[in-house]
């Protein structure tokens, strides 16, 4: 069997369709680049999903997520139910702000039945950026030790140095 690992970049079958907005893009770029920090196999615009992420599980199940990048409230029930039959086993849908997020949770839970609204999450752009932030510090900080040795920061209440490196900004 071979080993498949991901490409540290997505493919882009499509950069955009229809009359998609530059902001759109950048969000469904952001969030291809979370899933490959997570380590996951990516494409962008497959089967109308705005991001198609999938990894195998350890029993070698294949888990596909659809990711919907929404700008507005206009379709987010629409492509949810739309990515739920066409096979993915979850779907996030990235909202540009946590007003419209909670508008579009608040649809959800009224227009999908109990088990489809079990299978889709939802959450915001800047929720995706500040993941990215911490995954890509992390992976920093373990490079640096990798090559340094442990990362010492100085205590100034003990007069210790601790091994130590916050990663929330």
């Amino acid at each position: 069997m071979s080993t498949m690992t991901p490409i540290d970049h997505p493919i882009f079958l499509r950069e955009h369709r229809g009359h998609e907005t530059a902001h759109h893009r950048a969000m469904k770029r952001l969030i291809a680049r979370l899933y490959l920090l997570l380590g996951w196999f990516v494409l962008i615009e497959k089967k109308l999903a705005d991001v198609l992420a999938w990894r195998f599980r350890p029993n070698r199940r294949l888990f596909v997520l659809a990711v919907q990048a929404e700008r507005s409230r206009r379709n987010a029930v629409r492509n949810a139910n739309r990515d739920l039959r066409g096979g993915c086993d979850r779907v996030l849908v990235v909202a540009t702000d946590e007003k419209l997020r909670a508008v579009i949770n608040h649809q959800l839970d009224h227009h999908l039945s109990r088990e489809a609204r079990a299978k889709v999450g939802v959450t915001t752009i800047d929720k995706i950026e500040r993941l990215i932030t911490r995954l890509e510090a992390e992976a920093l900080a373990k490079e640096i030790e990798r090559n340094n040795g442990p990362i010492r920061s100085f205590n100034s209440s003990s007069h210790r140095c601790k091994s130590s490196l916050p990663l929330e900004p």
